[in-house]
């Protein structure tokens, strides 16, 4: 058994042991959905292609999260009863001079920017663990900031591979579209919905194709679904 395998059966079985901590049927039945998809049984992974392997068994488990119901009450305590004053004589009023209070400045509003970041951590956190699972730790990075999440990924012979088909070859460019560019518009455009099913509507999400041989030059760049550059078409 690998120790991927391990890895899915280990998580697998957390899912099904966070069952009892979640009371709604919701959350018990989306668990258990984690708990299946995750799971590397053969009859199940292999209607499942990479990074939908991942990808949906994360969100079930966020989904299930989301929809446990919160135990925690406030409660108010009354305030005790107060014995009425006794009536007394009302002194005539002498005047005083009392000083003018100074101006308090207000309480500034706390941004909302540090939401915002939290959320975008939370989801630059599961496209780590979606990346991880089907690329080696050194060929990808995941950058994120406040507007969006930047996933770059490089392979071995990818460069060479561009380079045949900026040549003309047409062999060459047909595999670029197909092995190359396809996946990766595809895989931008689950991380685009992933965002949106997670709050994050205006989120910039980038996958980008880097040169092997040098990572500082880019081969592909697609941009909430669209391809924004191609070293092969804009050669």
């Amino acid at each position: 058994m690998s120790k991927k395998q391990i890895v899915r059966w280990v998580i697998a079985v957390l899912c099904i042991l966070f069952v009892p901590v979640c009371g709604s049927p919701i959350s018990v039945v989306l668990l258990l959905g984690a708990a299946i998809t995750v799971a590397p049984v053969e009859a199940i992974q292999q209607h499942l292609k990479k990074p939908l392997n991942i990808i949906i068994p994360v969100v079930f488990f966020v989904a299930a999260v989301m929809a446990a119901p919160n135990t925690t009450s406030q409660k108010t305590e009354e305030p005790a009863p107060t014995a009425a004053p006794e009536a007394t004589a009302t002194p005539e009023p002498t005047p005083e001079i009392t000083a003018t209070p100074e101006p308090t400045e207000e309480p500034l509003q706390e941004s909302s920017d540090s939401t915002d970041n939290s959320d975008m951590k939370f989801f630059a956190a599961i496209v780590e663990y979606a990346a991880s699972q089907s690329y080696a730790e050194d060929k990808y990075k995941v950058e994120y900031d406040d507007s969006g999440i930047t996933l770059s990924v490089w392979g071995d012979n990818l460069a060479m591979g561009a380079a045949l088909a900026s040549s003309g070859d047409e062999n060459a460019k047909q595999e670029w579209e197909s092995n190359v560019v396809d996946p990766f518009v595809e895989l931008n455009k689950q991380l685009v919905e992933q965002a949106k099913q997670n709050g994050l509507d205006d989120a910039v999400i980038m996958t980008n194709v880097l040169n092997d041989a040098n990572l500082d030059n880019t081969l592909l760049s697609v941009l909430n679904g669209a391809v924004i550059y191609d070293c092969v078409s804009d050669s």
